[in-house]
Parts: C-alpha cells; sequence; structure tokens
C-alpha cells in the first residue's frame, strides 16, 4: 500500500470468479489514473479465486477474505469500510473498466463538488468478451436521475464512483440482498445528487451465470419491496397488479396488447399527477423521465408485434413530454413494418 491515502478506492467483491476476476483486477491495475487501491473480497469462494488474487503482487492490491459466503451486500459493505480513497468505486469481478474509466469520474467529481456520485454508460459483452448489441447510455442531469430511479435500476454498480464521505454514512442493505444497489442509490438520491456521465466507461458482462438469468423472481420480489416504499412516498398504495405494471416498465417482459397499454399510459399519467402533490422529484424531469420509459414500452409491443403500439403512443399526452428527432418518429412508425425483429437491448 502506498504510505499516503489514495485518490480512489475500488472495492471488488468475488464468489467463484475465477474465470473473469483476473481480467477485472488487471483492468483497474492499468487504469491511467495510478493513484489506487483495489480491495478483492473472496466471499468464500470454492475456486481458484483466492489463489488468483493471492498472486498479485502490487503493492496497491489489498486481498480480504470473508470466512464464509456473506453475500453481495455484506461484503460490498466490508470492502467500503476497508477503504482509504477519497472517493469509493465498485467494479463486479466479471466486469472490465476501460483505462480512463476512473480519471474521468474523479475529474468530473473533483470538479463538480454538488454531485455525490457518478456512473456511466456501459458495453454489454458475452461471457467469452464479445460485444453485443449497443451501449446501454443513461443520459441526463441529476434531477432525471433521480425521477428515472422511480421506473429502473439508472446506474450500473460496476460504473459507480461516489466520494467516501457521503458512502461512509451509508450501507447496503443485507436485507434485500438481490437489489442491494438499486435499493442504496434511491436512498442517496433522498439527500444528494447522483448521474451517469455520458462516456462509455465499462464493458459490462451479461452471460448465463449472472444474477439476474439465475434468480430472476427473487429480484421481482425484492424490487418490488423497494418500488413499494417510492410509489408510498408518492402517496399510491400500490396492487400486486399495479406493481406487476410498474415492474413492466423496466423489464417489459408482459404480453403486449391494446389494454396494457391503456393500462401502461393511465398509471404512469397517475403517478406524475401524485407528483404534483407530494413533489418528490422534479416534475419536468419525472414527465421527461415517464415520456422516456413510455416510448420504451410502446416500441416493445411493436417489436413484439403489437401494432397497436404506434396508435397507442401518439394518442397518450405522455409523448408529449419527451424531445424526439423527426428521425426518431420514422424509427417508431418503421417497426409498424417490421414486427418481432428482437436486439440486445437495455431500454
Amino acid at each position: 500500500m502506498p504510505s499516503t491515502f489514495p485518490k480512489v478506492s475500488v472495492v471488488m467483491p468475488v464468489y467463484n470468479g475465477a474465470a473473469y476476476l483476473a481480467q477485472a483486477m488487471d483492468s483497474i491495475l492499468a487504469q491511467s489514473l495510478p493513484d489506487l487501491e483495489l480491495i478483492v473480497i473472496d466471499d468464500g469462494s470454492t475456486d481458484d479465486s483466492a489463489a488468483i488474487a493471492n498472486a498479485y503482487k502490487d503493492p496497491r492490491v489489498r486481498f480480504l477474505q470473508n470466512s464464509c459466503n456473506l453475500g453481495l451486500p455484506l461484503t460490498r459493505n466490508r470492502g467500503m469500510n476497508a477503504a482509504l480513497g477519497e472517493y469509493i468505486a465498485f467494479l463486479d469481478s466479471d466486469d472490465i473498466a476501460l483505462p480512463h474509466r476512473l480519471q474521468l469520474q474523479t475529474d468530473f467529481l473533483d470538479t463538480h463538488p454538488d454531485i455525490a456520485a457518478v456512473g456511466a454508460s456501459v458495453q454489454p459483452i458475452d461471457a467469452q468478451g464479445k460485444v453485443i448489441g449497443t451501449d446501454w447510455r443513461c443520459p441526463g442531469d441529476a434531477a432525471f436521475c433521480k425521477a428515472m430511479l422511480l421506473f429502473k435500476a439508472y446506474l450500473v454498480t460496476s460504473s459507480f464512483t461516489a466520494r467516501a464521505s457521503v458512502l461512509h454514512a451509508y450501507s447496503f442493505d443485507p436485507a434485500i440482498a438481490l437489489a442491494e444497489d438499486f435499493n442504496l442509490y434511491n436512498r442517496l438520491c433522498e439527500q444528494y445528487r447522483l448521474l451517469n456521465l455520458p462516456q462509455t466507461l465499462i464493458k459490462f458482462r451479461v452471460h448465463p451465470h449472472s444474477t439476474t438469468a439465475t434468480k430472476r423472481q427473487a429480484l421481482r420480489e425484492s424490487l418490488s419491496a423497494i418500488n413499494r416504499r417510492q410509489l408510498a412516498a408518492l402517496g399510491v398504495r400500490a396492487s400486486d397488479h399495479e406493481l406487476r405494471l410498474h415492474r413492466h416498465i423496466e423489464w417489459l417482459d408482459m404480453t403486449p396488447s391494446p389494454a396494457l397499454l391503456v393500462e401502461m399510459s393511465t398509471w404512469l399519467l397517475r403517478l406524475i399527477n401524485q407528483n404534483e402533490q407530494h413533489v418528490i422529484y422534479d416534475q419536468a424531469a419525472l414527465r421527461q423521465a415517464a415520456a422516456s420509459r413510455w416510448h420504451a414500452v410502446c416500441e416493445d409491443a411493436l417489436r413484439k408485434g403489437c401494432r397497436s403500439g404506434w396508435l397507442a403512443f401518439y394518442r397518450s399526452p405522455l409523448w408529449h413530454a419527451q424531445a424526439m428527432a423527426l428521425t426518431d418518429h420514422f424509427k417508431l412508425a418503421a417497426r409498424l413494418l417490421t414486427p418481432g425483429r428482437h436486439r440486445m437491448h437495455r431500454a
């Protein structure tokens, strides 16, 4: 370890991640910002993860080992508590940080003291490291980012860098083991400003062993618990069916139909109206975020062959809140002629 405190501490939990751990660690140690520490915490792995991490002789690497498998929330908390840096960043052990990730994010935070934390756009890759689909871009200012967090996980944890002075007052909640990051970001947004940088700074691995693929129902339950609290703040006591509608806003997992599209528009407009009374979100930002998700819902319907999605989009007043170029209107209309063309995306 350097004798002085590092600029940034990177927290990297690993559990049976031997296949990708070295790539993840190498991507941090090769950063253009050298003033860092990499804290790797082995969470009771039964593969070679511990041996791989221990083999690194770089003095910036700190290796911690849990006595048993504690799960991501407690393991990330241990890493945060051990961090010595001015900033704390996260990278999952199967993802890759692009070389300028930490420099760009810490430079931004240095020059924007009103922002507590930043994420970034990410590039999806498969198990072999091949790029799949287009980059996942999450633009917008802090007010828009907060509003989007009502509808979806708008920050990717592997791209997240925060002020340690802020993050040390918080922790990941082990009671929400599969959406602990989404929960943390919503709690942070109650007091602080967060946003995403426009640059693509992470290669995000999508593979069959990811949490989303293997524990989808448990993840749904965790997200629904968070959504209930978000909606309650708006004065909405959501039914199970309404929570299912709300989850569709992000996951786009319900079978589209004209009736569903009416329900979705009504639900989004209701949330906008409730916010006028409770003022939890900036109203203009919430309208824009709701409009963005309405576009995603209708485009998904068209892509799946529900041709009424085009008419439903323009019938709802939601579309007026989203600035759309003429080419975007043509693309939406083109879905009428080419339904069923699916692509890898993060809407």
